[in-house]
């Protein structure tokens, strides 16, 4: 699994493009009538408080994400409820988005398609972003902002030249008080759009001081005080949330499940000194049998890589520096992966690497006498990993600088 990391600028087309979002198709404010451009005024200052509110939850355990907090000052019963409504909540929300976006072609771009093929094409180029990550996601968004902000400088622009901006038809002003003024913007606007971006707070997470984070200076730096980070896997038994795997956890599960594409992983070469590889290519086959009522799990891990950077002082001319380098690899990766199935057997008492399923394949007649207490059995199970690293080239130009 790649550690997801996105830019600030970056965070911020995300925010702009989430407020834009179907409020430019629906309208926001229409309730106050004539002082709709008040209560957008009055909804902005409180969305800004919204924002900060958010902030502040998030700075009380600034390397956690929204539901980890819940689960720290409520306890875990009281964090599944509210799970469970954010995620019936989003849901709706995003229905309701798909179908205000559809409406809209189907009515005013192409009136002859049906809406549901829209709507499907909607769902579909969403889940196509979704697998592809959040950084995808925040790129794409970098990119076609600008775009986006022009569009609004120039239709504002040519509205004033076409003569159809008319200020007169602001007036009166609070003909009916500051009631509808003061509704609107409390009841819908603070709600839609600002309220949504609660959203963010789920994703992500502060990595460093978030004071020092804060200060525009922080993106002056070589390695910035405060990165904003998206990480960490959800383990859930049933629908029950169970807790959490950090950045390093979810990598490990990606590599025993077979689903890893490529990350870099930091191994040890000295005291304070690291080289890193990039694994480009992973293969993982599981087998399982069940001798004398215990699960014997063998996993067979082959990955090709390349070395990243180092801060070691070796000859990387020499071939018994590679030769060196992935031993060290295959013992780091195997204390790696050997520490998150622990972790599972022992703090979660939960199989969520398939192991039940290899084993109902390929041993299907012991399995049936642990099928119904397989989550205790797992508990003992005996995992043996034999896992073997290639450096197929480096990805280092040079010697490193420390030689001398």
């Amino acid at each position: 699994m790649q550690k997801e990391n996105i830019s600030l600028s970056q965070l911020l087309t995300l925010l702009i493009n989430f407020l834009l979002g179907s409020a430019v198709v629906v309208g926001v404010g229409t309730e106050a009538k004539n002082d709709a451009w008040i209560a957008i005024f009055l909804g902005g200052w409180l969305g800004f408080g919204v924002l900060y509110f958010y902030h502040f939850l998030m700075s009380r355990l600034d390397t956690e994400n929204l539901f980890q907090l819940f689960e720290y000052c409520i306890g875990r019963k009281a964090t599944i409820l509210l799970s469970f409504l954010y995620v019936i909540y989003f849901l709706y929300i995003s229905s309701v988005v798909v179908r205000d976006f559809g409406e809209l072609i189907a009515s005013a771009i192409m009136p002859n398609t049906p809406i549901e093929i829209i709507s499907l094409t909607f769902s579909l180029l969403m889940a196509y972003v979704i697998y592809l990550g959040i950084e995808v996601l925040a790129r794409t968004s970098e990119i076609f902002t600008p775009y986006v902000l022009l569009f609004f400088i120039l239709l504002t622009i040519f509205l004033f030249v076409s003569g159809n901006v008319h200020f007169h038809q602001i007036q009166p002003i609070l003909c009916e008080g500051w009631k509808p003024a003061l509704k609107t913007s409390f009841k819908l606007l603070i709600f839609f759009p600002y309220g949504e971006m609660i959203v963010f707070t789920v994703s992500l997470t502060i990595k460093g001081d978030p004071e020092k984070g804060g200060n525009v200076n922080n993106m002056n730096d070589v390695t910035p005080k405060a990165l904003v980070v998206l990480d960490s896997l959800a383990i859930f038994k049933k629908d029950r949330l169970k807790g959490f795997l950090p950045l390093s956890g979810a990598r490990n599960y990606l590599i025993i499940v077979d689903k890893l594409k490529k990350t870099v992983v930091s191994v040890p070469c000295g005291k304070n000194k690291y080289f890193g590889i990039r694994i480009y290519n992973s293969k993982t086959r599981t087998s399982a049998k069940l001798i004398k009522g215990i699960p014997v799990i063998n996993l067979k891990i082959r990955t090709e890589a390349y070395l990243d950077g180092m801060q070691c002082e070796d000859d990387l001319t020499s071939l018994d520096t590679y030769d060196k380098f992935e031993k060290k690899s295959e013992q780091q990766l195997k204390h790696n992966l050997e520490s998150t199935i622990n972790k599972m057997q022992n703090k979660y008492k939960l199989d969520i690497f398939g192991f039940g399923e290899a084993l109902y394949r390929q041993d299907y007649q012991n399995f049936k006498k642990v099928k119904n207490k397989w989550d205790q059995v797992f508990q003992h199970a005996i995992v043996h990993v034999d896992i073997k690293v290639q450096l197929r080239r480096s990805g280092i130009r040079t010697k490193s600088l420390i030689l001398k």
